[in-house]
């Protein structure tokens, strides 16, 4: 029996990084230090083997890490193929120049300079930390619900749509 116990990156050669589940083997007899013996697992290997076993690839550099992290081979995220068209879609109506959204706020949403410069009161992407950009919070309804966004009738972000742009900022709101 195996369970899951942290995080580590794994780097492999000509592979990208990895974050992969450390396991603890319940199943082996505790045999003082040796008992903390951890199997890592990738995305090219067999459940529960050896990182290496079946990809080939060694690894590197192993950091332990806690909390969730974003898997192995997650694809890039891209402003112009994937979050200009989510502004354009939901965004766009009301914080163009001269919408009600932008005159409010101050915050321009029609190219990616003005929507990282954010409103007149600071900035709303974090470049690497959605969870704490305020697009994200204002979008998933996590700030007071009078500012939730968008703020007219239209149509709503779905979930899988909201997770696009917070993988983009949580991999560096690049303008690419």
């Amino acid at each position: 029996m195996a369970r899951v116990i942290g995080w580590t990156l794994l780097i492999g050669t000509g592979r990208q990084p990895c974050m992969a589940p450390l396991y603890r083997d319940t199943s082996r007899p505790a045999a003082g230090k040796s008992d903390r013996l951890l199997d890592l697992v990738c995305r090219d290997c067999a459940r529960g083997g050896q990182h290496g076993a079946k990809c080939g690839a060694p690894t590197v550099f192993v950091t332990p890490c806690c909390g969730p992290f974003i898997g192995c081979g997650q694809s890039p995220v891209s402003y112009n193929a994937d979050v200009k068209p989510f502004v354009d879609k939901y965004c766009i109506r009301c914080h163009a120049q001269g919408g009600q959204g932008s005159e409010v706020s101050g915050l321009h949403m029609d190219t990616y300079e003005s929507l990282m410069q954010g409103t007149k009161y600071g900035a709303v992407v974090k470049p690497g930390d959605s969870f704490t950009s305020v697009l994200v919070m204002l979008v998933e309804g996590r700030a007071d619900p009078a500012l939730a966004m968008p703020h007219d009738e239209g149509e709503k972000p779905t979930q899988g749509e909201i997770n696009k742009v917070k993988a983009w900022i949580d991999q560096g709101a690049k303008n690419n």
